[in-house]
Parts: C-alpha cells; structure tokens; sequence
C-alpha cells in the first residue's frame, strides 16, 4: 500500500491539482516521503516532502472538499511550502475522527 490512501489521494486532486498540476500531484503520490502522521483527537495531520512542492506558502482551501464514514463528517485542507505538504483531515463539529480513519471507506465530496 502506498502512502496516501485513495481518499486522500481523490482530496489532493481535488485541492492541489489546480496549484501544481496533475503531473506534480501524481508524483507526489508516488514519490513523496513521510514526514510524520499526527492524530490530534479530531482529526489528522499527514506532512510529506517531495520536490515538486513550491518553497512559498500555499493553502489549497477551495472548493470545500468534505468527507464522511460510517456517521461521522469531515473536512480537508492542504498546505504546501518549503517542498513539504500537510494534508489535514479535521472533525465538523464535536465528533472525534478515530485513528483508524485512514483505513476506513471515506467518501469525498465538494461543495
């Protein structure tokens, strides 16, 4: 199994394509090293470095991408500079996302 889950990878995509471009999103999906992985109790923080990622800061916000499973929404935003990138999965409201989110089937959607 890769790094990013087909969830996130859909996310990325979605927020960091009209940044840097498919052919940089799908590097950063086949050749990007782990950071670190932080669960913060609602929700998570995935950083990663490749080189394609710009050394100024870009946060990749729009359009809203939301996600949900089992009964639980949530949200996602990116942010990109000094050639790392954090995908931050977060909690709509006062639901905890569980550790094992990323292992879920969590369904992406824009709004």
């Amino acid at each position: 199994m890769g790094l990013f889950r087909e969830f996130e990878k859909q996310v990325l995509r979605i927020l960091v394509r009209p940044v840097l471009g498919i052919g940089a999103v799908e590097a950063i999906e086949r050749d990007a090293t782990l950071v670190s992985l932080e669960h913060s109790g609602c929700g998570y923080f995935l950083t990663v470095t490749h080189p394609s990622v710009p050394p100024s800061r870009v946060v990749c916000n729009k359009p809203i991408v939301s996600g949900h499973f089992q009964t639980t929404k949530c949200g996602f935003i990116v942010f990109l500079g000094n050639e790392g990138l954090m995908l931050e999965c977060f909690s709509f409201g006062n639901e905890s996302i569980p550790t094992n989110v990323r292992d879920l089937d969590v369904v992406v959607s824009t709004t």
